[in-house]
């Protein structure tokens, strides 16, 4: 017979846990007793060592998985558990060796075709945000400084020229509704739309999906509503085709010049000699 250190219960010794020389008579008491004791470096080698062969057997992870079935665990054990694991996450060793483990490994098409299924119909993370209007407006102001692409295409480029040859000063991609690739002061904005991007009529079918699941009637129509609204505001919308840019951007240059003129106060511009 043996008292127990915990909770003091007498029990036969092939019932009892022996840690040193302290007796409980179970597990739960062995965790009380054990409350604010430290291990020695040696102990915690020899406790990592077991915890890893347990962890490593089937039989083990069975059972683990069987318990925590339909389980769930209290809030502040899983913020625990993300904020240490956000941790690890964002060191060089993890990152290395997280992108060692998967190269070389390729998903297979019912994985590829599951993951598809998942994101279908999706939208846009920032929709599942608590943002405010105050932080949305911002956020519209910030991405209409954003260019897209970086470079300009070689029909643009060429526009460019044939207006800069005229003397016709003007603004690329100024952060304004449709970000125009042209902007003239004070109200003149040239958007020279490529073939595919904005589906020219002539190479493509209404119903045609041109980018992604997009149809071409739907570009034509956010492509419309653009023009609508800066018309609404007091611009004045050149929309050109880049396949007409690269026929005759200087025939386009010169009906620009012809509307600078007509709108546009003298002293804003300069002509080709000076």
């Amino acid at each position: 017979m043996f008292s127990c250190e915990e909770c003091g219960e007498l029990r036969i010794k092939k019932q009892s846990i022996v840690i040193g020389k302290k007796n409980y008579c179970s597990a739960k008491c062995q965790n009380i007793g054990n409350m604010g004791t430290k291990h020695s470096e040696e102990t915690k080698l020899k406790i990592s060592k077991i915890t890893k062969q347990k962890l490593t057997n089937p039989l083990t992870i069975e059972k683990m998985r069987n318990a925590k079935l339909g389980k769930k665990q209290p809030q502040h054990v899983v913020d625990k558990r993300t904020k240490t694991m956000r941790k690890i996450m964002k060191t060089d060793e993890y990152k290395i060796k997280h992108h060692n483990s998967m190269l070389g490994k390729v998903c297979s098409p019912e994985t590829r075709e599951k993951i598809a299924d998942s994101r279908r119909g999706d939208k846009h993370w920032t929709n599942y945000l608590p943002y405010t209007d105050e932080h949305k407006s911002k956020l519209r102001e910030k991405r209409l400084h954003q260019v897209f692409p970086t470079k300009d295409s070689k029909p643009e480029r060429m526009f460019q020229l044939a207006l800069t040859l005229r003397g016709i000063r003007f603004q690329k991609h100024k952060a304004m509704l449709g970000q125009p690739d042209i902007f003239i002061e004070p109200n003149i904005c040239v958007f020279v739309d490529g073939d595919f991007w904005h589906a020219h009529p002539e190479k493509y079918d209404a119903n045609d999906t041109v980018i992604g699941d997009k149809k071409a009637h739907d570009i034509w129509k956010n492509d419309l509503d653009i023009t609508h609204k800066l018309n609404k505001q007091g611009y004045i919308v050149f929309r050109i085709w880049e396949s007409d840019i690269l026929d005759d951007a200087d025939n386009w240059a010169k009906a620009i010049l012809e509307t600078v003129q007509c709108c546009v106060d003298p002293s804003l511009w300069r002509n080709s000699h000076g």
